[in-house]
């Protein structure tokens, strides 16, 4: 018999920021679609109409371009599949598959508190289970009429055989009064619908399964192959929230992390080829198996988060790296397009050099602002770096730098070697206090690059700063 082409999906409900745990069951689902040649397919869970909204959905949606997560064909919205939800559970009614139930609220709560008092799970007592007659003037949900004498197993590609008795399970309800499917039913009809071949989420959603297999069985249909992803938690060993800092795709938009170093991160959490941490989305397609997936539950580490970031960062085409700096620089406030565009080829020329000294965009950009204005000189740094003895020697260095026309890297380094000759100093004796001067840090990249980025007027002007700093 031939199989069937592989066919997943990623059904986020859009009542809230796509979690790093949903990113990485939607990524897991693509590339496994990408790696078997099959179509991974986008669907929006929002029949919860009081918590759904359609600024989620903007931003799910926008979270899953940024990654680089496309889907085939259409997105699939749950709520224009209404009829289609009600149309099969009348169908199940009517083969006497699933029954009406008039159980109301209050009756239901006294039920759960029956059983809550006697410290046992609640499940429903089946009252409405084999009535003859129905009411038309009261609203009813519609229960699935379950084989509680039969064990529901199936092979999880993850975790292996699991077994659940029906015995465990109460007549859940399939649709609600207000006409709404619940989460388990529209699951299933949409899969089914959809031809979906594997479903790969997470371990929370365990639980779920069988139920949604009970329903298959009642339709007649065959229920797709099922892979539960461990959970992802913090350093602390609990589930990851918000108290363990960023959460959300969009945060870590916002810190500065890049597209593909989150993807690699996410990869990994939980997935493993060899000892290799670096990966090209190319590599991870190509490479990413199911059967590779540990059981274990996975630990975010915003440590190696960040130095793949610095590492991918340190692969990216500088041209977009500087782009990225240049937009965070102006929507931030750190500099204007127009105190750039007098400097653009020496400040991405800086931007470029250091690079390597940041892990994120974020923190490179925000570590510009030297570029374009004076910082404030710190008192304690001043005073370990300068002394009012080496007031001639900033003088003769000023009048270097005024007389110096060739700003290039190569010709400042070696005049200023020749100059340093001169005055008896050396690069080790003014290298430190030079780079505060300029930049206010003794950590800076080529100090020839860092003069020849700044440019003549800003190094004359803050070496002028040193001076009158001594002359007080």
């Amino acid at each position: 018999m031939e199989e069937k082409m592989v066919k997943v999906r990623f059904a986020p409900s859009p009542t809230g920021y796509l979690h790093v745990g949903g990113a990485r069951t939607a990524l897991y689902n693509w590339l496994y679609a990408r790696n078997q040649g099959g179509e991974f397919i986008l669907r929006i869970e929002d029949t919860d109409i009081n918590r759904s909204s359609e600024e989620m959905n903007r931003i799910i949606l926008d979270s899953m371009k940024w990654l680089g997560l496309d889907w085939d064909g259409d997105i699939i919205l749950q709520s224009n599949r209404l009829d289609r939800y009600k149309a099969v559970s009348e169908s199940l009614l009517e083969k006497g598959l699933a029954y009406k139930c008039y159980c109301t609220k209050e009756e239901l709560d006294i039920e759960r508190k029956k059983a809550r008092d006697k410290g046992i799970g609640y499940l429903y007592n089946g009252k409405c289970r084999d009535l003859k007659n129905e009411f038309e003037d009261r609203e009813y949900v519609v229960r699935l009429k379950l084989d509680h004498d039969k064990d529901i197993i199936f092979n999880d590609i993850i975790h292996g055989e699991m077994r659940y008795s029906n015995h465990e399970l109460d007549d859940f309800i399939i649709m609600r009064a207000n006409g709404m499917p619940t989460y388990n039913f529209a699951v299933v009809v949409d899969d089914s619908d959809m031809g979906i071949t594997h479903v790969i989420r997470g371990n929370d959603h365990l639980i779920n399964t069988p139920k949604q297999i009970n329903i298959y069985n009642m339709l007649g249909l065959k229920p797709p192959k099922y892979a539960h992803l461990s959970m992802i938690n913090g350093p602390d060993g609990k589930k990851l929230s918000k108290r363990h800092g960023a959460t959300s795709v969009e945060a870590f938009m916002e810190k500065g992390i890049l597209p593909e170093a989150l993807v690699n991160y996410l990869a990994r959490l939980g997935w493993a080829s060899g000892d290799q941490e670096f990966f090209r989305i190319e590599e991870l397609i190509k490479k990413f198996s199911l059967k590779k997936v540990s059981k274990s539950p996975a630990v975010f580490d915003i440590e190696k988060l960040l130095w793949l970031n610095g590492r991918h960062m340190k692969e990216a085409n500088p041209d977009r790296i500087y782009g990225l700096v240049r937009a965070y620089i102006i929507e931030n406030g750190i500099a204007s397009e127009r105190d750039i565009i007098p400097n653009e080829s020496n400040f991405q020329r800086f931007v470029n050099l250091c690079v390597s000294r940041f892990k994120t965009v974020k923190d490179l950009a925000e570590s510009t602002l030297y570029f374009f204005e004076e910082l404030e000189l710190e008192k304690k740094e001043m005073e370990k770096l300068f002394s009012e003895k080496d007031l001639e020697m900033w003088e003769n260095m000023f009048l270097f730098f005024a007389n110096l026309d060739d700003y290039s890297d190569e010709n400042i380094e070696i005049e200023m070697k020749k100059f340093l000759g001169k005055i008896g100093a050396s690069m080790k004796q003014i290298g430190q206090p030079l780079r505060y001067a300029l930049a206010y840090t003794r950590v800076t990249p080529s100090i020839f690059s860092l003069i020849s980025c700044l440019g003549k007027k800003k190094v004359m002007d803050r070496v002028e700063r040193i001076i009158e700093y001594l002359k007080v």
